[in-house]
């Protein structure tokens, strides 16, 4: 499922679309302000659509591997907070480079 989700925002170029924003809405006649205004609100608005659709493919999914429901919201309830420790943890990573260099072999995230 992810593979796919990738593979169509490619496809219909809408990650274009959203880095060009701002430069497309300008093109289009609106002014600076408007311009900027526009390309945040498509971006709350990607982000919002995205968070709403990851959870409810975390409930079918989960539904169809846990039927009990209590066990569902707990089992919901952690994915969700190990991904929030490792989207958290990400950057802190690349701060302790010797370590992390020296026994799995990756490089610094620049930021």
């Amino acid at each position: 499922m992810a593979i796919l989700i990738l593979f169509f925002q490619q496809l219909t170029g809408i990650n274009v679309i959203m880095f060009y924003a701002y430069v497309l809405f300008n093109t289009i006649g609106f002014g600076d302000d408007a311009s900027l205004m526009s390309a945040v609100i498509t971006g709350v608005v990607n982000v919002g659509a995205t968070s709403v659709s990851i959870y409810g493919l975390i409930l079918v999914s989960t539904s169809l591997i846990i039927p009990n429901r209590s066990h569902r919201v707990t089992a919901v309830g952690w994915i969700c907070a190990v991904f929030s420790v490792c989207v958290f943890a990400a950057p802190l990573i690349s701060t302790v480079e010797p370590l992390f260099k020296n026994t799995l072999g990756t490089k610094k995230i620049m930021f």
